[in-house]
């Protein structure tokens, strides 16, 4: 079992508001962790990881509300890191793969990460689900003195 972290960098801009005024341009920083079972798994990775790159390319220097996923709601690095999220989630063909996070910045101080699990610390452990409940279970059971 392997954790493989994947990075692409890409421009476009994108507008929060409905005011044409508001739309800007940004250098997006795309991190991708995905957990590899095994060996025979490394190929539907290394297929994700070129879908990617090739889709980044794609989106280099669009206006990303043009986006059909933004059609319903506005274009944040929030939404933006959902749309992500949701793109490597639908190239996923192999139970041995899994996505662990996508994290998005549209600055190097503001990021957003989106994963179905949590990750702790610099090592990005993976954290089982039912002890994160488990964790959230016994702090929720705290009384505060």
């Amino acid at each position: 079992m392997e954790i493989y972290k994947s990075t692409y960098r890409f421009n476009a801009s994108h507008n929060m508001t409905d005011d044409p005024a508001g739309k800007h341009p940004h250098t997006f920083l795309l991190t991708v962790l995905m957990l590899v079972e095994s060996q025979a798994d490394y190929g539907t990775y290394a297929k994700i990881e070129k879908e990617l790159e090739e889709h980044t390319e794609h989106l280099q220097g669009i206006y990303v509300n043009y986006l059909d996923f933004f059609d319903d709601k506005k274009a944040t690095v929030e939404n933006f890191a959902l749309y992500f999220y949701e793109y490597v989630k639908g190239l996923i063909v192999s139970p041995g793969v899994r996505l662990l996070e996508i994290e998005l910045g549209d600055s190097p101080l503001n990021k957003v990460s989106v994963g179905d699990a949590a990750m702790v610390g610099s090592m990005n452990m993976y954290i089982p689900k039912k002890k994160i409940e488990k964790y959230f279970e016994i702090i929720g059971n705290r009384k505060c003195s």
